[in-house]
């Protein structure tokens, strides 16, 4: 059976330990669209990497191999082997164009590479980094437009993202509402969600490097205890 982004993700939602679990902070709500387009949103510390993450290892469990490009990636953030020269090599030297260059050269190169004979899924964790709100919404489509041309082997794209911009231009492209997550409270629908702008204040700015260290504490902290 081909595999399935839309159930890959209700997975997650449904049957993993840390959107599941009573002592876990995270939820996640699935909406089913397009199957080649998986869409993951939410405010910061929401676990949207976190749900990323988990979908990509029950993706290499049923034998999908994810083309992952992510933030920590791409700054080398929590992962030593992805510092230096491997780094460079893999998303530019972004001291000699810009960040927002370097974000669409490397989606490129993402699109260009997936062709897994055992089948594999594009995972793009904020893509839009260092792009105006106007490059982001082109860009989202430009991503569901090359969605739709990816070769039967690949299983589809997965993008996580903050940007109303760049969802907007993804149904666009893809000319379709895309399976669709959010992490933390949800909308009644992805349509709702793009005409929702996220308010916060000074102070919850403030306070969210606490509150991210605390629920990534909760995290630890139920993983070893089951």
């Amino acid at each position: 059976m081909p595999y399935s982004l839309n159930a890959g993700a209700r997975w997650v939602a449904d049957q993993s330990l840390l959107f599941t679990d009573d002592q876990s902070p995270f939820r996640a709500w699935v909406a089913k669209g397009h199957p080649k387009l998986l869409v993951i949103v939410g405010e910061n510390a929401s676990g949207k990497s976190l749900f990323f993450r988990i979908l990509c290892g029950k993706a290499r469990e049923q034998k999908v191999t994810p083309v992952s490009i992510s933030i920590r990636e791409r700054t080398g953030a929590g992962s030593s082997d992805m510092s230096g020269l491997r780094r460079v090599m893999m998303f530019g030297d972004e001291i000699d164009q810009s960040t927002g260059a370097a974000s669409i050269q490397v989606v490129q190169s993402g699109f260009r590479n997936l062709n897994h004979p055992q089948g594999s899924i594009l995972a793009l964790d904020e893509p839009e980094l260092g792009l105006s709100d106007g490059y982001a919404k082109v860009f989202g489509q430009y991503i569901g437009q090359q969605t739709r041309k990816t070769p039967k082997v690949c299983a589809g794209v997965v993008v996580v993202t903050h940007s109303r911009s760049l969802v907007s231009g993804l149904v666009q492209g893809l000319g379709a509402e895309p399976s669709f997550v959010v992490c933390g409270p949800h909308p009644r629908s992805l349509q709702d969600w793009l005409a929702t702008p996220e308010i916060q204040t000074i102070e919850s700015l403030l306070a969210l490097p606490d509150v991210g260290l605390e629920r990534f504490r909760q995290v630890i902290t139920l993983t070893k205890d089951k």
